[in-house]
């Protein structure tokens, strides 16, 4: 729980900022692929879900964090990403209810995969040898900055 007026206040302008940029990012994706902007939320209703999140955040060092929904790891507030839980490319949608706080890493590393897809990819993982787990997840990293949206 967050106990300083001065952090809720650093937490609103990020999600302000978050939402403005990830609304943009959706106006072009809709755009590539032909579905009506219309669907894309505005920035004031990405803003108040991803306040929704205050409960949740964590307070380590005067800085404020989330846990990514795929991996539980802590990001930054400034640092966190907003995913499609299933990618537009998918059939996803634009709604509020397919959005997921992530890491800029698990958001590369998913890719087109559904987040339950990731998921279980995560869980087999888990199984492999640490340098084998690592070799896949920086291939899976790669392959998502060369592909293109």
């Amino acid at each position: 729980m967050i106990q300083s007026d001065l952090l809720k206040s650093q937490f609103a302008t990020i999600a302000k900022a978050k939402a403005a940029n990830f609304r943009n990012n959706c106006l072009t994706r809709a755009d590539k692929h032909g579905i009506d902007r219309i669907s894309v939320p505005m920035p004031k209703e990405i803003e108040v879900w991803l306040l929704t999140y205050e409960s949740q955040l964590e307070v380590s060092r005067k800085r404020l964090y989330l846990r990514c929904e795929y991996t539980s790891e802590l990001v930054k507030i400034a640092d966190i990403q907003i995913d499609h839980r299933t990618p537009i490319s998918r059939g996803g949608s634009f709604g509020i209810e397919n959005l997921a706080i992530t890491t800029a890493q698990s958001n590369q590393r998913k890719g087109s995969l559904v987040s339950a897809e990731f998921k279980e990819l995560l869980q087999l993982l888990d199984n492999f040898e640490p340098v084998a787990k690592t070799d896949v997840l920086t291939r899976l990293r790669c392959g998502a900055v060369n592909r293109k949206f």
